[in-house]
């Protein structure tokens, strides 16, 4: 397909989910039940990594809901976008992976190919290090797998081990390590890859505060209470 076809079939597969959308059971703030629609139509776009390619698409449908017992409200995303971001999971780990395990793939070149800023890469890479501890997820993977589950250490270019200084070269390996086990359990959970995206969608749905820089951690990630179970969204 060229790049024109993927965006025209992305774009319809999202208006076609978004039809069917239906009022979250409770707000996501007071987890009240008098929810409603606000009366204003939005759109956004993302860009998302498809068969190789950048794809862009504009327009995408958005819906703001409004609870009436506590008075506030938020965006309901179409199914598997999340929230504020505009380049879209698939797209990060794309960049992580090039940047920690090929040789000739900088930040600055990734970037170029993907038409973004060097720090927006750099960022990626922080982003995806700070989602959840290595260990935590490790454990995590051998609980869902129900039985021991020998991931390898991804090994980073020679150009990585070269050029960063041992902080930076601490956050890649983290980074890395971060989105193998996340594509280890995305495989797991039997849904499609990249692990990132999918480990991300799977968790988030109903969730608004995914996506934030300033917080990445994921907290349904995180280790669970002794005898208890791991958590799970209210919605």
């Amino acid at each position: 397909m060229t790049l024109q076809q993927l965006a025209a079939q992305l774009k319809q597969e999202i208006w076609a989910a978004a039809k069917s959308w239906s009022l979250p059971a409770q707000c996501i703030h007071c987890h009240g039940s008098r929810l409603g629609w606000k009366d204003c139509s939005r759109t956004r776009s993302l860009s998302a990594w498809l068969e190789g390619l950048l794809v862009f698409v504009d327009e995408i449908p958005v819906r703001r809901v409004h609870c009436r017992d506590c008075r506030s409200s938020w965006t309901l995303q179409p199914p598997g976008v999340l929230p504020r971001k505009h380049y879209q999971p698939c797209v990060a780990a794309q960049a992580v992976s090039q940047v920690v395990a090929e040789p000739g793939a900088s930040q600055r070149q990734v970037a170029e190919e993907l038409g973004c800023s060097r720090r927006q890469v750099g960022r990626w890479v922080d982003w995806v290090g700070s989602l959840a501890s290595p260990d935590d997820l490790q454990a995590r993977v051998v609980e869902e797998a129900d039985a021991p589950v020998v991931v390898d250490q991804p090994t980073l270019a020679k150009r990585c081990r070269q050029a960063y200084t041992g902080a930076r070269q601490a956050v890649l390996e983290r980074a890395a390590r971060v989105l193998a086990l996340l594509e280890v359990l995305g495989c797991i959970w039997g849904l499609e890859p990249p692990g990132l995206r999918g480990v991300l969608v799977h968790l988030s749905e109903g969730w608004q505060a995914l996506s934030s820089y300033a917080s990445p951690a994921i907290p349904l990630l995180a280790p669970r209470p002794r005898g208890g179970a791991w958590g799970s969204i209210v919605m």
